[in-house]
């Protein structure tokens, strides 16, 4: 009668342990720019942004983005100060994710896709067609956009993806060293991935 016991509590802790990560939304971006570098060659620079935050954390991501929420928009539509506005309030929301990183590696992010346990991807228009991404637990950025739960967390995305890269194409622009360009990013709270 004690090992029956003792299998029966074993089974009943085992269902209480819910799986990491089930709950997770995923928003992946990209942003691409040719850029010259000082010695005039035009390079290509691409980013890809992966952010991502448990479900039930998204009302209070919301809630903490705040009545005005006209500061978080697409950032290539928006003015020079935007930047600073972005960053400053990027800043009080970012506890609220799990992770924010760039990465200039395509096959990177499809990797973490296949081994990555979540609920959905939101993905950028182009990444959605592309082979390799998923469909399945999908939904491209044009419909997420337009979706009242998740339009914020794919424009932040959008913009990580955006100032990120900004950040990045100085490795070319301004040969900066990858150091550098990873201490300009951690301030932000935002990690660099290659």
């Amino acid at each position: 009668m004690g090992k029956r016991k003792k299998k029966k509590k074993q089974k009943k802790n085992m269902q209480k342990v819910p799986e990491p990560f089930n709950d997770l939304i995923i928003a992946i971006d990209r942003s691409q720019k040719s850029v010259k570098t000082k010695k005039g060659k035009s390079v290509k620079v691409t980013v890809y942004s992966w952010v991502d935050i448990p479900e039930t954390k998204l009302p209070e991501l919301i809630a903490n983005i705040g009545r005005d929420r006209d500061w978080l928009k697409h950032a290539k539509e928006q003015n020079k100060g935007y930047k600073h506005k972005f960053e400053n309030k990027f800043l009080k929301i970012r506890p609220l994710l799990n992770r924010v990183e760039i990465t200039p590696n395509q096959r990177l992010i499809k990797e973490r896709l296949e081994k990555e346990s979540y609920k959905l991807v939101l993905l950028e228009d182009k990444l959605y067609e592309k082979k390799g991404f998923p469909t399945e637990k999908a939904m491209r950025e044009s419909i997420a956009k337009k979706h009242k739960t998740y339009k914020y967390l794919m424009t932040t995305a959008d913009n990580v993806a955006y100032f990120g890269r900004a950040i990045y194409e100085e490795r070319y622009t301004h040969e900066r060293k990858l150091s550098e360009i990873k201490a300009l990013l951690r301030k932000l709270g935002i990690n660099l991935v290659e």
